[in-house]
């Protein structure tokens, strides 16, 4: 066990260096700053880590309640209601819809019930036995995080373009592969519900999106 354990520490090692040459290689394509980075695991990240208390000093080995608590704080929306995955077996479609108490209740005499954010729920999520979505815009229009969608096959540069940008505007972002490894997701965890985030967010993006377009007609000349 002990040697099988060595040897997959050390394929995820050898996975980690790879990936970080590929990130300063493609910083310095784009003409970023590119920092030596230290051996080991105590490299120093673009990122500023978010802090969050009390629960900051969670393990996996932390009550379920913890847990649940510290993922219902960094992924905060409306707590009156819910989305559920759902997947038509017969047709396979797939999408998400509003979790109401009675999905099969297809008459109009009737108005739905939206089911409520609960702690059994985000259970159920963590665990794997439903899978969920939040709907982040609240009531008054203001948010607690924003989720970036980075796909098809300029998603490496983009999101490290858009995680740039936000370096610049003092914006802690981070950045994850999606699910297919084909794109990914640049999610900004906020401390405080922001109403006034949204204009700079499109003005990250709109700079990301001249940035891009500056790329695209560099590689054409």
């Amino acid at each position: 066990m002990a040697n099988y354990t060595d040897f997959e520490s050390e394929k995820l090692r050898r996975e980690m260096e790879r990936l970080r040459k590929e990130n300063a290689e493609l910083r310095r394509l784009l003409g970023f700053s590119v920092r030596e980075s230290s051996r080991g695991y105590q490299e120093t990240s673009d990122q500023t880590p978010l802090k969050i208390e009390p629960t900051s000093s969670l393990t996996a080995n932390s009550p379920a309640v913890d847990k649940i608590a510290l993922f219902r704080n960094l992924f905060r929306g409306r707590e009156d209601v819910y989305a559920i995955f759902w997947t038509n077996e017969r047709s396979g479609k797939k999408g998400y819809s509003p979790a109401v108490e009675n999905p099969w209740n297809f008459g109009k005499e009737k108005p739905k019930k939206y089911l409520p954010v609960t702690d059994r729920v985000i259970h159920e999520h963590l665990i794997g036995e439903k899978i969920i979505g939040c709907y982040p815009l609240l009531k008054n229009d203001s948010c607690w995080f924003l989720a970036c969608d980075f796909d098809k096959e300029g998603w490496v540069l983009d999101s490290l373009a858009f995680l740039d940008v936000c370096k610049r505007f003092g914006i802690p972002a981070y950045l994850e592969r999606s699910r297919s490894g084909k794109g990914g997701h640049v999610w900004i965890l906020l401390r405080a519900d922001a109403g006034g985030l949204g204009q700079t967010a499109r003005d990250a993006n709109t700079q990301r999106n001249d940035e891009r377009s500056w790329r695209n007609r560099s590689s054409q000349l």
